[in-house]
């Protein structure tokens, strides 16, 4: 147990329901329990985050919705993402999620942008649409219930009539996604 009742549940200690609030929550295989009437959920220190980047430009085709493919890891205390899916942050344990993404486009003043959230290839979560300009950054966040093995992806898209960039700069493009509970 850390100050003010907050739970460290990378302490071996920290398995049990007597540590949180009217046994509101249960980190027994992680799973989600419910909360009682009243409750909170706990603050869970050491739980699950990542964040992905991309190293180099993408170029990302007229008329064409394309995922965003990450190439590195900040940091994946969870294991979200898999080098073999580098679009894809996937759920290893079901629970309530945040996922969010970031890009900056290349110059170009002709039709729009636009950034989405989708999950398991389908479900449209998010979706943000820009008037191209100069130079764009486009960001999006939402919140999603996943099972064990759903995933998400960030995709982008526009319809400049050619191809344009997603750049690669700092806080571009970023791929990110935590479980609150």
């Amino acid at each position: 147990m850390l100050e003010d009742g907050k739970v460290d549940l990378n302490d071996a200690g920290a398995d049990t329901n007597d540590n949180f609030p009217d046994g509101a929550y249960s980190p027994t295989d992680g799973d989600f329990i419910g909360l009682a009437a009243g409750a909170s959920p706990p603050l869970v220190i050491g739980s699950v985050a990542a964040r992905m980047w991309r190293d180099t430009d993408q170029s990302i085709a007229d008329d064409t919705e394309t995922a965003l493919v990450m190439s590195d890891e900040l940091y994946d205390a969870g294991h979200l993402w898999d080098p073999a899916n580098l679009s894809r942050l996937t759920a290893q344990v079901k629970g309530f999620y945040v996922f969010g993404a970031s890009v900056e486009w290349d110059t170009n003043t002709t039709g729009i942008r636009r950034i989405s959230i989708r999950k398991d290839g389908s479900l449209m979560l998010a979706r943000h649409r820009g008037t191209a300009h100069n130079t764009l950054e486009q960001a999006i966040a939402t919140g999603v219930f996943m099972e064990a093995g759903a995933y998400v992806q960030a995709l982008v898209y526009q319809n400049s009539g050619g191809a344009r960039d997603i750049i690669s700069a700092q806080g571009s493009p970023i791929l990110w996604g935590a479980r609150l509970f």
